[in-house]
């Protein structure tokens, strides 16, 4: 059964640790335990933690809060901590009634945005130099123009 007050954070970046999460949330309220698991090859984080808290509301308001805002550079995904088979089983149903591959039902909402904030960048960054180019032609043969 899962714990009322207990929230698991997605999308971290690898090197944060418990200490960074405990300064990021315990404005929310009375925390009793953070757990930041980690790959043993690498010693990072695997990207996802648990934070629980002493309420099942201070857990809300940190969800209100955090959830969706970049933390060192990430959006972060803060939901209600659920037990494993449970959110296995949310997966395979979302897998079995859309169109979307596994991969892509357990790829938090935050790290899709991000992937859609780079290629935006990347997007805006290559109509700019469109832009400059076209205005450098523009600027070129009026001057050629002028110099007839």
């Amino acid at each position: 059964m899962a714990k009322p007050g207990k929230l698991i954070i997605r999308n971290l970046g690898f090197d944060l640790k418990d200490k960074h999460l405990t300064a990021a949330f315990k404005k929310f309220g009375s925390i009793l335990d953070v757990s930041v698991p980690l790959n043993a090859s690498s010693n990072t984080n695997r990207g996802f933690a648990f934070v629980e808290f002493n309420s099942r509301e201070d857990a809300a308001d940190a969800i209100t809060e955090m959830n969706g805002t970049k933390y060192k550079g990430r959006n972060l995904t803060v939901e209600f901590s659920v037990p494993k088979n449970t959110y296995e089983a949310r997966i395979d149903n979302i897998v079995a009634n859309t169109n979307m591959e596994r991969k892509d039902a357990i790829t938090p909402f935050g790290v899709k945005s991000d992937a859609r904030d780079e290629e935006d960048a990347k997007k805006k960054e290559i109509e700019t130099k469109a832009a400059t180019e076209a205005a450098k032609t523009v600027t070129q043969r009026r001057k050629e123009k002028r110099e007839r």
